[in-house]
């Protein structure tokens, strides 16, 4: 029996990373978040300043992180498809190890993590909010370790992923931050221990956040360092609330799978004084507030995922663990792999020509309205920027970046989108806007262009463009 189910787990694994390649390696354009993660990077591994010279809202280390693998294999968005690809597999086998030692037999964690590993394929994706789900479940692991051993460096080294979650994204980041030393002086009951985690936690706390500090002050941009990250954060003011969410099938599903499992997760540790379903709600919890201000699959799937390892544990005992768990997930597996398969058909797939993009399958309209857009630009003379959340798109291939333009949207800029444009616009010679019959993206701050027709003459258009050319010096209300 534990050679099948060996065998299984061996194959639930193999299926999983071959759905997530074809997932998220051969996924089309289209995310402008992707962009926006990538157009970061690729100019933080250019040697600009975050925050003074990039646009960046969060902590900076998932931004650090991408930079040096960018600096090291090139200017590639494949890099990053390949980065998200790595710590989603990652998450896959942690998450296996998680559900064993939370005393789920093998049999039915294979099916479940390819189960798992394939329905959240097409979700995932490299940026600070799945880099902090892949910290979190080491965190998890290594404390469920300490808890198993006793061992007082995996409650250390939990501490120092928990830090690191911090200076990915701020706000969910200190959570899950909290939650680590919550549960590590949970975890170590004499007092000497528990002084010592606290001395190591504020130790860690105070160099690190001393450290930034002292960087982005040398740089002279500790300023905007504060207006990015905590100011300007302010200015978002558009969401998706959970009950919208909930209102969708998909929604529905994640949040009644989510509460069912925490209500029955809730009583069985009141019942049997689990210790390890409580960590797992804990970190449960941490995530959850990633769907906050906007409840969707991208932001709920975090929590979802290890909320899964609830899910199988309390439901168990109704599952069938046998000797057929290889063919279950060879079952699960076949029919990911062919919904894959049929998915991304990449058998038709055509790769981008465009530079950075290359390895990128792409739609020819997707490359002829880029390759149109550039052209011209190309011949304005002076400097241009496209004042529109798609902007990244189009310059990206041209290698030019456009602090805050390039994803222009509320609560991206440090501040009031308007103050911030009517500060600028005198550095640009032309900027372009979309057609008022194109859609914006939801979160765009429409008095943009009003601004930008009050203090520029329309020169032509081009695609979905108008082109404005600046008259510098105008006053504009």
């Amino acid at each position: 029996m534990e050679k099948k189910f060996r065998i299984g787990t061996l194959m639930a694994f193999v299926f999983v990373f071959a759905v997530q390649f074809l997932m998220m390696i051969f996924r089309e354009i289209g995310s402008l978040d992707e962009l926006w993660i990538f157009n970061m990077g690729l100019n933080v591994s250019r040697g600009l300043t975050p925050y003074s010279q990039v646009s960046i809202i969060t902590f900076p280390l998932s931004q650090l992180l991408s930079a040096g693998f960018i600096k090291i294999f090139g200017e590639y968005l494949i890099v990053i498809r390949v980065i998200g690809l790595i710590l989603a597999f990652a998450d896959m086998i942690m998450l296996y190890f998680i559900m064993r030692k939370i005393g789920i037999a093998e049999g039915a964690a294979a099916p479940s993590i390819a189960v798992i590993g394939c329905l959240t394929s097409p979700c995932m994706s490299y940026d600070y909010n799945f880099l902090i789900l892949t910290m979190v479940l080491g965190v998890v692991l290594l404390q469920l370790n300490a808890v198993e051993s006793g061992t007082f460096a995996l409650a250390i080294w939990s501490s120092v992923l928990g830090c690191c979650c911090f200076f990915c994204k701020q706000t969910v980041g200190a959570i899950v931050w909290l939650a680590v030393f919550i549960v590590n002086m949970r975890i170590f009951n004499k007092k000497k221990q528990r002084v010592k985690l606290l001395w190591i936690n504020l130790a860690m706390g105070v160099l690190s956040l001393g450290a930034m500090i002292g960087y982005f002050s040398y740089k002279g941009a500790i300023n905007d360092l504060i207006r990015y990250t905590v100011t300007g954060v302010g200015e978002f003011d558009n969401h998706i609330s959970v009950l919208e969410f909930a209102g969708t099938m998909t929604g529905a599903i994640v949040i009644g799978l989510s509460m069912i499992a925490a209500v029955m997760a809730v009583c069985d540790v009141a019942k049997n004084k689990t210790v390890s379903l409580k960590i797992l709600l804990c970190y449960w919890a941490a995530l959850t507030v990633l769907m906050f201000p906007i409840a969707d699959v991208v932001h709920s799937v975090q929590s979802f995922i290890l909320m899964s390892a609830i899910i199988v544990k309390v439901l168990q005992k109704k599952m069938a663990v046998s000797d057929n768990s290889t063919l279950s997930v060879t079952a699960v597996g076949i029919i990911s792999l062919i919904m894959a398969l049929m998915i991304q058909e990449p058998w038709k797939i055509q790769f981008s020509q465009l530079k950075h993009y290359e390895l990128i399958p792409t739609e020819s309209s997707f490359e002829n309205s880029v390759a149109i857009v550039d052209d011209s630009i190309k011949q304005l003379k002076g400097r241009t920027a496209i004042a529109d959340a798609s902007a990244a798109a189009f310059l990206i291939p041209l290698d030019i970046y456009n602090k805050d333009l390039d994803m222009l949207l509320k609560g991206n800029v440090g501040g009031k989108a308007d103050e911030m444009m009517k500060g600028c616009i005198d550095s640009y010679d032309h900027i372009l806007i979309a057609k008022d019959e194109v859609e914006p993206n939801w979160q765009f701050p429409k008095e943009i262009k009003s601004i930008v027709r009050e203090h520029g003459i329309k020169s032509g258009e081009i695609g979905n463009f108008e082109i404005y050319e600046i008259r510098k010096g105008t006053q504009v209300k």
